[in-house]
């Protein structure tokens, strides 16, 4: 069971995220079809790259419900 995910701040999402979609045994293939985006956008945002934009809420919020969890209580901390 999930329980928290704590997402440390100050810290880019992104490879925190990577950790949860690979407890979950999911490529990042499988993860960008289920958001609707190319393989290479989920690739630059596990790698922190925010200069696409991939940093916002919005892509962070797109990931954990890709990834089933959007139910499951994220804190930051």
């Amino acid at each position: 069971m999930l329980g928290y995910a704590k997402l440390q701040e100050g810290k880019p999402y992104g490879p925190q995220l990577r950790k949860l979609r690979e407890n979950q045994k999911i490529t990042q293939t499988e993860l960008s079809k289920r958001m609707g985006c190319h393989t290479s956008n989920v690739s630059h945002f596990e790698m922190g790259d925010n200069t696409r934009g991939s940093g916002s809420m919005k892509t962070v919020l797109q990931y954990v419900k890709a990834l089933g969890l959007l139910g499951a209580v994220i804190r930051v901390r």
